[in-house]
């Protein structure tokens, strides 16, 4: 399972790149990566945090040393994960709801880690996997949902259309003035004639 969380997650890499690079198969690859690492944190978390292989998920055995609550903690991080993972998908693809969930995952992860850090250092235990699967993925996630939030919308639709100027201003107009209806025909328009 592990494999398939880097092969997603390289997957996802590989459509920021293309997609920057102004590659036309980046956006699929993007949310093809990026949908499906969620997915995986989102319903195989708890194995995942717990060092339980995919095979093994599925048997009653698996889970006999493993103590409830650190199955509880797995799936609240790896749903923490899968928000983060969505939320930076939206950011990077300009749509709406980003930072709400960016800020909901964020908060969660830095909640959970937190907490872990916590447990760890009031018993004294040696950093088992459970702990360094928690402080491993929720640092990664956390730090790169940052660098995700800080970075302007504005900013990366001038990327994406560094190519046209005009259409990426008229974008930007479109995005932070929603309600007036001028603008927004004037950037269907654009939409329109770029499409062509």
């Amino acid at each position: 399972m592990k494999l398939l969380e880097k092969i997603t997650f390289a997957l996802s890499l590989i459509g920021i790149m293309l997609k920057l690079l102004l590659v036309r198969s980046g956006n699929p690859v993007l949310i093809i990566g990026a949908s499906l690492l969620s997915c995986i944190y989102f319903y195989l978390g708890f194995a995942l945090i717990n060092g339980i292989g995919f095979r093994a998920m599925f048997k009653k055995a698996s889970y006999a040393a493993i103590r409830g609550i650190r199955i509880v903690a797995g799936i609240g991080i790896g749903l923490f994960l899968s928000i983060v993972v969505i939320g930076s998908l939206f950011k990077l693809q300009i749509w709406m709801g980003s930072i709400e969930m960016m800020a909901i995952g964020s908060t969660g992860l830095l909640i959970t880690v937190l907490a872990a850090s916590v447990v760890f250092l009031v018993k004294r235990k040696s950093l088992d996997l459970f702990y360094r699967a928690i402080f491993l993925r929720g640092a990664i996630a956390f730090i790169f949902a940052l660098i995700i939030f800080a970075i302007p919308s504005r900013s990366l639709i001038r990327i994406y259309h560094r190519d046209n100027p005009a259409y990426a201003e008229l974008m930007i107009k479109a995005l932070e003035n929603p309600q007036d209806k001028e603008i927004q025909d004037e950037f269907d328009k654009a939409i329109e004639r770029q499409n062509r």
